[in-house]
């Protein structure tokens, strides 16, 4: 069976079968169950034959060890289980029960230490049908005698640049659907594949890291919840040497398919429209920006506290809660420290204001007032919010006084919100308006996001002056709509 076979069926709620090696009975393999559970959580439940006192013993004596690596087949697959804590531990007779929690698990090899096993690259199967190239994949329709319809099947690469230590790719790949009903035609089925390779070869937890990364930005570009169920790799340690037709040999990467804990498997998809998207492959690709997720991806430490803001972390983007709201002014803040200065007086300028006033005050109300003075001259939540609708006025086609009522109240429900403050308890939006209000510093926000990653300012006006995509159309709505 497939590696990948082995995780659809355990995600489908299947216990599989398997015989695995355990550290204290290395020399034994002992029969035991696979599982995954709906909340991302995998047990291994393992039996062994023992005394009905060795049993009670360890029924009795139970404590939660833990065991790095056990090693298994799967069947007929080979399967490397890592990070397990022994949970449950059950006696009945001469049988032993133990079930383990697992951290992770990687089908299709043996793993013996992590400590020197890299990674080369990583593929992710996308979980949304998606026209990246605006192209078809597939050739001419071509008749059958038969009165079948037979679409040859091909695939696409799209490049995504180079950054770093990364390099990024997507495939996408057609493949026949047969129907059952012989009198209708043989559809296609479009596949999509993202795959990032190391030029300087990582440790499976470094690529892992990725992931969260990859998910929030195709998320963010597709304004769908994306969800990573597990991902391939390939690796040095995990090759064969085939012979070639002139006598040589060349490398074959063993595909390993790999899941680690909290991996959970997404609704499914039947298509997304590019108009549905907020951005596509092709407007990066106009904008010359193709590799913004490979340099993403080379800067982790950039990138891994701002994304999560710009996606709902109940991971929909039709509900709506005080936490999203929160969500976005945060990721608005963020982005504004992070292009925009910091100050609102240069440092001169601050100084000397700063010493007027304090001269100007009694002695002892001078040490006070020097410590509130201290982030005097840091932008306000008020202040950078109409910072950043200043600079995108023309794009939205509005002005800072026309938002200005919006911009009041994203403060004051803040406040409300973060510090409890209810004097402004009236002034804070509630219902509709706290969904409007989160939608407009989501767009703003996304907007810096973009300038962020080199979009300048014909790249935007030219992305939002697109009449088909509904979240365009919203957003130009909400701010043309004045306060």
């Amino acid at each position: 069976m497939s590696s990948d076979s082995i995780v659809e069926r355990l995600y489908r709620a299947e216990e599989i079968r398997g015989t695995w090696q355990l550290p204290d009975a290395h020399d034994t393999s002992l029969p035991g169950m696979l599982s995954l559970d709906r909340n991302g959580q995998m047990k291994l439940t393992v039996d062994r034959q023992v005394s009905f006192i060795e049993g009670m013993q360890s029924v009795l004596s139970f404590e939660r060890k833990s065991i790095p690596i056990i090693l298994g087949v799967l069947e007929g697959s080979f399967c490397t289980l890592q990070g397990l804590t022994l949970i449950e531990t059950t006696s009945f007779g001469s049988l032993l029960t133990e079930v383990f929690f697992v951290s992770a698990a990687i089908f299709g090899v043996h793993i013996d230490s992590f400590t020197e096993f890299k990674v080369r690259n990583i593929t992710v199967s996308l979980p949304i049908l998606m026209d990246w190239s605006k192209t078809s994949w597939c050739s001419d329709l071509n008749s059958h005698p038969k009165g079948l319809t037979l679409q040859p099947f091909g695939s696409r690469e799209l490049p995504l640049g180079k950054a770093g230590n990364i390099t990024g790719e997507i495939c996408v790949r057609g493949g026949f659907s047969f129907d059952v009903i012989p009198s209708r035609s043989l559809s296609m089925q479009q596949g999509s594949f993202l795959t990032i390779s190391f030029s300087e070869h990582v440790s499976l937890e470094d690529a892992r890291k990725t992931l969260p990364l990859i998910g929030e930005f195709l998320s963010l570009m597709t304004l769908s919840a994306i969800q990573i169920p597990f991902f391939s790799c390939t690796s040095e340690e995990a090759k064969d040497m085939l012979p070639t037709g002139d006598g040589q040999e060349k490398p074959y990467y063993r595909p390993m398919m790999v899941w680690y804990y909290g991996m959970t498997e997404g609704a499914p998809y039947s298509g997304l429209s590019c108009d549905d998207m907020l951005l596509t492959y092709v407007d990066l690709k106009e904008a010359n920006l193709v590799d913004a997720l490979v340099r993403i991806l080379a800067q982790p430490e950039e990138y891994d506290l701002l994304l999560p803001l710009l996606v709902p972390e109940t991971g929909s983007f039709h509900s709506y809660s005080k936490w999203r709201f929160l969500d976005a002014a945060q990721s608005l803040e963020y982005l504004h420290r992070r292009t925009s200065s910091n100050d609102v007086l240069s440092p001169e300028e601050f100084l000397v204001k700063r010493s007027r006033i304090l001269a100007a005050v009694a002695e002892e109300d001078r040490s006070w007032l020097t410590e509130r003075l201290q982030r005097s001259n840091e932008p306000s939540l008020l202040y950078r919010i109409s910072s950043i609708i200043d600079t995108n006025a023309e794009l939205l086609q509005t002005t800072v006084d026309q938002q200005s009522s919006f911009v009041k109240s994203v403060r004051d429900t803040r406040n409300v919100l973060i510090h409890l403050d209810s004097r402004r308890r009236n002034d804070a939006v509630n219902g509709l308006e706290l969904i409007n209000a989160t939608d407009k510093l989501e767009a703003l926000a996304r907007i810096s996001f973009l300038r962020e990653i080199g979009f300048d300012e014909q790249g935007l006006e030219k992305l939002f002056s697109t009449t088909e995509r509904p979240y365009v159309k919203h957003v130009r709505e909400l701010f043309r709509s004045q306060n």
